[in-house]
């Protein structure tokens, strides 16, 4: 795994990155070897990813410790082109019983784009603290990834 993992203490400063906050960026591979790799964005432990030119997109959300899929994998109702853009926002959201919800948008940047929502409850234990975000691809073959206009929304 290749990971750019931003810390909370690095920046804002604090602890943990709050109970409400939004992660966007602006993703893309290259077209290669489609669906032996994939990219996306972590949070705590959860990693929520898709594979670019791979028929469907693959998405799906898991944990980065052990790799256990948290959701099944699901078609994104387009196909993430390889050599494209794909913008992924997540708003999190810190529930009273500590649980987090992750509500994800991913949108196909240029002509002709499509969209694709989705969410989860992820317990706390499988979570752990909402220190650390990062921007990520996986896989031992496949193309190089793509990532721009990384940004994070506090409170929001």
């Amino acid at each position: 795994d290749q990971r750019l993992i931003l810390k909370s203490k690095t920046w804002p400063g604090k602890v943990e990155f709050g109970d409400r906050f939004r992660v966007s960026a602006i993703l893309g591979g290259e077209d290669v070897s489609s669906g032996a790799w994939h990219m996306g964005v972590t949070i705590g432990r959860i990693r929520t990813l898709f594979h670019p030119g791979m028929q469907g997109g693959a998405f799906r959300f898991e944990r980065i410790d052990n790799n256990r899929h948290l959701s099944g994998t699901k078609g994104v109702g387009f196909e993430p082109l390889g050599d494209s853009r794909q913008r992924m926002s997540i708003d999190v959201t810190k529930m009273l019983d500590g649980n987090v919800r992750l509500d994800v948008l991913l949108e196909q940047l240029g002509e002709g784009g499509r969209t694709f929502q989705n969410s989860v409850t992820v317990e706390a234990k499988d979570i752990g603290d909402l220190n650390e975000i990062s921007l990520d691809r996986s896989g031992r073959s496949g193309g190089k990834a793509y990532f721009r206009d990384f940004m994070i929304t506090l409170n929001h």
